[in-house]
């Protein structure tokens, strides 16, 4: 449910034939930030009642957070980020694979640009990356994305994992420590790729930060 339809696959020639989005407008279009979180609260809860099936050719969220290790194998505690930050995010992230409850398919890419609207007013999800994991992470993306908008960005992040929280019953000390790690791989990402990994180390530190306030 709230999912863009496959209407025809090609397992040989690679190709999809898919619904489009008309007119396609982006969930930011509702320029009511407490309402474009309901709205995602409601498609998070269509993707994931009932639970997706699990298959074997998902990747594995911890597959998913191999950066950090890439990172550490190169690098040891001798790169840019600052050991402290790199080992915390290493102990929440087995921490965190440890105590899932329950491993489910997450869409792993789930923030407002590819939330669209329809021409009858339904939402409709698109670019799934496919991640098996802790449905805690799949919280994550969106408040990764629009930080500003709100006014300060921590009190925006914060307000957002309270009402996500708060409407899908869902523990809010993991959704921070999963941004918490999320930053890291970001950074480290930036990192592989020649970029600047300073946006990685901003996500990190917001969601530390939260952790000690929420």
């Amino acid at each position: 449910r709230s999912v863009v339809e496959v209407i025809e696959y090609d397992e040989v020639l690679g190709a999809l034939l898919m619904e489009q989005v008309v007119p396609g407008n982006a969930l930011t279009s509702v320029g009511n930030y407490q309402e474009e979180v309901e709205i995602f609260c409601q498609v998070f809860e269509d993707l994931h009642s009932p639970k997706l099936k699990v298959m074997d050719d998902y990747t594995s969220i911890s597959r998913w957070f191999e950066g950090i290790q890439r990172y550490r194998k190169n690098y040891g505690s001798n790169g840019v980020i600052k050991e402290a930050a790199i080992g915390r995010a290493e102990e929440l992230l087995e921490g965190l694979i440890q105590t899932t409850q329950a491993s489910v398919l997450i869409h792993g890419d789930l923030h407002q640009g590819n939330i669209l609207r329809d021409q009858k007013g339904a939402w409709k999800v698109i670019d799934p990356k496919g991640i098996v994991g802790d449905i805690h992470f799949e919280t994550i993306q969106y408040l990764l994305n629009h930080i500003d908008r709100e006014g300060d960005p921590d009190k925006v992040l914060k307000r957002r994992v309270k009402q996500m929280s708060d409407r899908l019953h869902l523990d809010k000390y993991r959704i921070v420590k999963w941004g918490i790690v999320r930053g890291i791989l970001e950074a480290c990402w930036a990192i592989e790729n020649g970029d600047s990994w300073k946006n990685g180390l901003d996500i990190f530190e917001r969601f530390n930060r939260l952790l000690t306030t929420i």
